[in-house]
């Protein structure tokens, strides 16, 4: 009997209880989390490898986005490449 009594009052807490359920986190925030993630991992395995392009460029982030000055970015790694050697 009082296991009846039970299923009756959890049937009616559940039908009457409204379940929203919001989420803590966007999609957004899940996104660029996944980025900064990714981008730390891989800052660190290229920290760790010593090559002539990780001492020229020891970031794994874009310098400059401007195509203007590509060439005179060349030209400065390469006065680097040549001055550490």
């Amino acid at each position: 009997m009082c296991t009846e009594k039970a299923d009756i009052q959890a049937k009616h807490t559940a039908s009457s209880t409204s379940l929203d359920i919001t989420p803590l986190t966007t999609s957004q925030d899940t996104i660029r989390t996944i980025k900064h993630i990714s981008l730390q991992a891989w800052q660190n395995t290229w920290a760790k490898q010593k090559t002539k392009l990780n001492e020229i460029k020891p970031t794994i982030l874009h310098r400059s986005n401007n195509h203007r000055y590509k060439k005179k970015e060349t030209f400065i790694n390469r006065l680097r490449k040549v001055t550490s050697e």
